[in-house]
């Protein structure tokens, strides 16, 4: 709709000479919202910039910029830093190398590993949460436990139906601050001695059911398992990489700059 160029032009609000059209809430309304959504957020839009360009009319008329030259300058410092910033991701997104290999991954996880030490009990689980009222609830202890993975499709498809949060995904890990949110009768006393013979946790409460099949863990104080934060550690090399690159790009402007004669340092000598 935005696209129509008479439509852009529309004026939607205004403010003694200030009007707002509808092309500038181009990308205020998420794709797939709903039409009774997307009319609230275009009414609160208008809403608060009306409300914005009136006390801003007010600060115009009793605020003198000739008394206040900062403002001009800390507005020109932004919009001078803003325009370095758009400079800047315009070469990481065209110059820098965004992969990672496993091999750099696994040499920065072993150098840094003591950065990445787990502060809590972690797991790597089956875990499943339903209502005590679903149906099937006495199969889904066996279909859980068994141990050769005989029922996953049928876990799976059930939990689609019925469960409120589940994963069986094995290459996952939790925190176990985090699974107590989601199921929270699952307490786990003394893991350091419990976990050694227990897998398998089975706990109620007064409306739900909850299932925790243990693969493996990590406790407390122990190196989090690379595959855990793999995206952590993507990051951070990702990071690292393009401060590097916006060093080596200013260090480099610099060098080339000086040697074009491009700049000077005027001494105090020099100006007598």
């Amino acid at each position: 709709m935005l696209e129509n160029t008479d439509f852009q032009q529309k004026p939607l609000a205004r403010v003694n000479n200030q009007t707002l059209i509808a092309s500038d809430l181009v990308g205020l309304i998420p794709n797939g919202t709903s039409y009774e959504d997307s009319i609230k957020i275009v009414n609160e839009y208008i809403d608060q910039w009306l409300r914005k360009q009136l006390i801003l009319d007010k600060a115009k008329s009793n605020i003198s910029l000739d008394k206040h030259p900062e403002i001009e300058k800390q507005v020109e410092n932004y919009r001078d830093d803003l325009l370095i910033y758009a400079y800047e991701n315009a070469l990481i997104g065209s110059k820098l190398d965004t992969s990672i290999s496993e091999g750099e991954l696994a040499l920065y996880y072993k150098k840094y590993q003591e950065n990445f030490k787990l502060k809590e009990l972690t797991l790597n689980a089956s875990c499943l949460a339903v209502n005590k009222d679903a149906p099937k609830i006495d199969s889904v202890k066996i279909w859980m436990r068994d141990p050769l993975g005989r029922y996953a499709d049928r876990i799976e498809e059930y939990a689609l139906q019925y469960a409120y949060f589940f994963s069986f995904d094995t290459t996952l890990w939790f925190e176990y601050s985090a699974l107590l949110n989601k199921m929270p009768a699952i307490k786990i006393y003394s893991p350091e001695t419990v976990l050694k013979y227990r897998t398998f946790y089975e706990r109620d409460d007064s409306s739900n059911k909850y299932y925790l099949k243990i693969h493996n863990y990590h406790l407390a104080g122990a190196l989090a398992p690379m595959s855990m934060i793999e995206k952590k550690l993507k990051h951070i090399i990702l990071n690292r990489r393009r401060t590097s690159f916006i060093e080596n790009m200013y260090e480099e402007l610099y060098r080339k700059s000086f040697k074009a004669g491009q700049f000077e340092i005027i001494k105090e000598e020099d100006e007598s």
